[in-house]
């Protein structure tokens, strides 16, 4: 039975041909033992007739419901991540590479298109194509972050466009920390998907920003997820608190308002008391956490204050001046100070 017939559209590359063909509602559904078909019949330039038959099928719509406006996409190690990107408009065609942020020569995913690995479906809220791919678990390493490059041709003569996406593949026991930062700053349990509300994905990005402040308040640290100590915890959940009240308190500045009638005044901002928060936040990371963080370093690690050594530093700090007094005595004063270095 035919559907419907015409004459194929050329390209702006040579070769290439292209048909528009869209199912009415009630067109068969393919199945195993009937499926839909094409017929390409070409003429060449010396008169011969070439045909060709492409299959396709026609199925329901697979349709997808998202609500999210989380920025970046979050990962486990030992889990399947999947990478997805939406787009209004079905492109020509479509490339996905993942690289890790500290080695962009290297591909750890390569040349995944659609169709293929890469998959499609419709989200019925936007009317938008999503095009996704699952990358196998203990393929991306634990603690890391990576970029996702989507290099997108909207026509086949049409240079292509890169799409970047964030994906953080954290540490296993950090989703614990996403409960505590948001039963802090999120008691209203806003609805997430919404303008105001907190994705995980956010709580992460707070979580890992967090830990950076942590560690730049003197004395500096490079603590990891992995290593930072148990009595920085509850620093570090109130430092990403803080970034993350940063965050809401310029979405509140965007989105504040004012409307005054002849006996009605509506107002919408609540900025001062996020900035009364913030500012109660920081003073308790800036008036107790470095003092902590000294106790914990000189209760760890070797060390001097200026040229006076500690009981437990390293014999090297004091070595030169200790050679200086033998040489000028002419005998060894080593033994008298190996007590304290020695330990």
């Amino acid at each position: 039975m035919e559907i419907q017939a015409g004459t194929a559209t050329p390209n702006p590359n040579p070769g290439y041909y292209s048909v528009a063909f869209t199912p009415d509602v009630a067109a068969a559904l393919s199945t195993e033992q009937q499926s839909w078909y094409i017929k390409w019949i070409f003429v060449t330039n010396d008169g011969r007739q070439v045909t060709y038959i492409e299959r396709f099928d026609v199925v329901d719509e697979v349709t997808l419901e998202t609500a999210t406006t989380a920025q970046q996409v979050i990962g486990i190690a030992n889990k399947i991540t999947r990478t997805f990107l939406e787009v209004s408009v079905i492109p020509f065609d479509i490339n996905l590479n993942v690289y890790q942020v500290n080695n962009y020569t290297t591909p750890i995913v390569e040349n995944k298109t659609f169709p293929g690995a890469v998959k499609r479906v419709r989200n019925s809220q936007t009317g938008g194509f999503v095009y996704y791919y699952n990358i196998p678990a203990n393929t991306l390493a634990s603690n890391t972050e990576y970029l996702a490059v989507w290099d997108i041709s909207e026509t086949a003569a049409s240079a292509p466009d890169s799409v970047i996406q964030k994906l953080h593949v954290v540490y296993f026991p950090v989703l614990a920390k996403i409960a505590q930062v948001r039963m802090l700053i999120d008691k209203v349990q806003k609805k997430e998907g919404t303008l105001h509300g907190y994705e995980d994905a956010d709580i992460i990005e707070y979580l890992s920003q967090g830990l950076k402040l942590v560690n730049s308040i003197f004395p500096l640290t490079s603590y990891s997820p992995v290593t930072c100590p148990d009595a920085l915890d509850f620093f570090w959940t109130i430092a990403a608190a803080w970034y993350g009240l940063n965050a809401q308190f310029m979405l509140e500045a965007d989105t504040t308002f004012s409307f005054s009638g002849q006996t009605v005044t509506l107002d919408a901002d609540r900025t001062g008391f996020i900035e009364s928060e913030l500012a109660r936040l920081w003073d308790l990371i800036n008036e107790h956490l470095p003092k902590l963080k000294i106790k914990l370093i000189r209760k760890v690690s070797l060390g001097t204050v200026s040229v006076r050594p500690y009981a437990g530093c390293n014999l090297v700090v004091a070595q030169p001046l200790l050679s200086s007094i033998e040489r000028m005595f002419g005998f060894s004063l080593s033994s008298w100070f190996s007590s304290p270095w020695a330990k």
